[in-house]
């Protein structure tokens, strides 16, 4: 068998804590979810693909919950080999890595998706509400749609793939014992996520420096959309963790990381799912006061111009006569 150390400093992590928090945050952001969607269906009588991402991004988060609790004793046990608290090695140790390797790039490779369907299914959103009716805003979104994509893909390019070629006598301990190349991956992850995050935020707060809302209704929406912030939080402690452990010793210990990573996913459904609800971008129209009271007999089915954006300035696609009436954006998507 290859020859390698124990890591310098142990990987501290007792019980189920992985396990419980993982499955917690699948538990805390169900409801959520499922309210999105029961709101759509009422409103609008269908889904849209900014729910489909969202939803994607939810049974991704059950995906790898369920495979943390099938592999939890290999992660064990790769954690008590390379922390030195079980040393030396089994003979099963070997299959044992070999697996743990391919699992571990395989939870990566569904963390990043759902994350990003996450950010997919925002700017989908954001699209419906209009920013392709204004020049400045349909560019930035376009833009930031195209680094979306391809900071996607670059998360994947500087994975290490090598690790998972050959036995791990033969070529898997030397490939992933170089640390530097772990090191990259995790670096270049936890940046494009942060930067996608913030491109993400961008177009919303261009929204609200653009339209019509009370000031009471866009302080909230400020602060809804500053909880993306907590989201990166947890990527700069994923990575810093990580990274940290890695020049420590031999390996990632992969349940810290799935610990905050799950954390970042789960908050992330939970603010795409309050963010969902286009009433908070939009304003109804006063009732004439001096019409007096009549009773609403209408059913509870929200017709698709009976809200919108009420943009800052001229808007040439559109004419207003009497109360504001808007061009369907609903059905574009």
């Amino acid at each position: 068998m290859a020859q390698f150390s124990p890591l310098s400093t142990p990987l501290r992590l007792k019980g189920y804590v992985d396990v419980v928090v993982i499955w917690t945050m699948v538990g805390v952001s169900l409801p959520f979810v499922l309210l999105r969607l029961y709101t759509r269906r009422r409103s609008f009588q269908r889904l849209f693909w900014d729910d489909f991402f969202v939803v994607l991004a939810w049974v991704l988060l059950i995906i790898i919950a369920v495979l943390g609790i099938v592999f939890r004793d290999d992660m064990r046990e790769v954690r008590s080999v390379l922390s030195g608290e079980k040393w030396p090695p089994s003979a099963q140790f070997p299959s044992i890595f070999e697996r743990f390797l391919r699992v571990g790039v395989a939870m990566v490779i569904l963390f990043y998706t759902s994350l990003w369907s996450i950010k997919i299914g925002f700017l989908i959103f954001f699209r419906r509400l209009g920013t392709r009716k204004i020049r400045s805003l349909k560019i930035q979104w376009n833009l930031v749609f195209t680094i979306t994509l391809l900071s996607y893909v670059a998360c994947f390019l500087v994975l290490p793939f090598k690790c998972l070629g050959g036995s791990f006598s033969g070529r898997i301990a030397e490939r992933c014992d170089r640390r530097n190349r772990a090191i990259i991956s995790l670096a270049v992850g936890c940046a494009l996520d942060i930067l996608d995050d913030l491109l993400v935020l961008s177009i919303p707060f261009t929204i609200l420096s653009q339209v019509r809302l009370a000031l009471k209704q866009k302080l909230v929406l400020f602060g809804i959309f500053s909880l993306v912030l907590v989201t990166i939080g947890f990527a700069v402690v994923r990575a810093k963790m990580s990274i940290t452990r890695q020049t420590e010793g031999l390996m990632v210990d992969m349940a810290w990381n799935l610990i905050w990573g799950s954390l970042e996913a789960g908050i992330a459904i939970i603010i795409a799912c309050i963010c969902s609800f286009r009433s908070l971008f939009t304003r109804r129209p006063q009732p004439n006061r001096y019409q007096g009271f009549v009773p609403n007999r209408e059913p509870a089915h929200v017709s698709q111009s009976d809200t919108e954006l009420q943009w800052l300035g001229p808007r040439p696609s559109e004419s207003i006569s009497g109360r504001s009436t808007v061009t369907s954006f609903e059905n574009s998507i």
